[in-house]
């Protein structure tokens, strides 16, 4: 980046929760840019940051999955990608909240955040794609599936779904496609629910393995498989004992109450990514 012309400082993370701070202690008001480089947990801390201080931000994506990259059509090479940041445009995207905390990607309530709360549990340092077999292989056997209850812009969804995912991407996890017509700048949140415990989620596994949607919309619904539905305000009142992740991360507890923040973000994307 500096080689592309850019006057750059470096501040170095331990955890979560530090970006903030940090870049509050180093007059972050008079940054011109926040670069985020790492996984999709550093983006999310890196965009809430500038979308509060309204300055844009970019992104070398060094994490394991990389979705909001893959969503932006930022270089996966990180020299290409800060070539992108330096050259780049901002393009206005979606967040979305919920308990004061903003994200990029998505927030699970389930099977994926106990998933996830294990890998973190243990982690020492850097993860990759290896690090979450055992977690799932765990998750598999021993997760309960409870039935979760969801409210969508006001109207209580059909009962008994054991995974929740509220989503602003079409990809998640990396090649996983949530939903095709999903857009990160259309103003709505993408709320996909899987009903029928570890069957059906192993024929989700299945399509997710196969590139294809994981949730369709429906006119009937049967009780199994997922659905899909477009809002822009979730209310997840519990039970409280289900787990969440928010962007990879483990995330707030239940009961949550998640809205879209239309355009709160400027993310630097290459030029003929512009447009989407």
């Amino acid at each position: 980046m500096r080689g592309q012309g850019l006057d750059v400082e470096l501040l170095e993370t331990a955890g979560p929760d530090q970006i903030a701070r940090q870049v509050a202690e180093h007059q972050g008001a008079d940054f011109d840019l926040l670069v985020a480089a790492g996984g999709d947990g550093t983006i999310r801390e890196v965009a809430e940051t500038a979308s509060r201080l309204d300055i844009p931000f970019g992104i070398i994506p060094l994490g394991t999955s990389n979705s909001v990259a893959r969503e932006l059509g930022v270089p996966a090479r990180p020299e290409d990608a800060a070539r992108a940041v330096a050259a780049g445009v901002p393009r206005a995207v979606d967040m979305a909240e919920a308990a004061g905390r903003r994200f990029m990607l998505c927030l699970g309530a389930g099977f994926d955040a106990a998933v996830v709360a294990a890998v973190h549990a243990s982690r020492r340092g850097g993860i990759h794609v290896a690090s979450y077999v055992p977690a799932v292989l765990s998750a598999t056997v021993n997760y309960r599936f409870p039935g979760i209850e969801v409210v969508i812009d006001g109207v209580p969804a059909p009962p008994g779904a054991v995974q929740v995912v509220i989503g602003n991407t079409r990809v998640w996890g990396g090649w996983m496609v949530l939903s095709r017509d999903a857009r990160i700048d259309d103003g709505l949140l993408d709320v996909m629910l899987f009903y029928g415990g570890r069957a059906s989620l192993a024929g989700q596994g299945m399509r997710a393995f196969l590139k294809r949607p994981l949730a369709v919309r429906r006119d009937r619904f049967s009780g199994n498989g997922a659905i899909i539905c477009q809002a822009r305000e979730v209310l997840i009142p519990g039970p409280p004992s289900v787990p969440v992740e928010m962007d990879g991360d483990p995330g707030p507890p239940l009961p949550l109450a998640v809205r879209v923040l239309p355009k709160a973000v400027r993310a630097i994307v290459p030029r003929e990514r512009a447009d989407g």
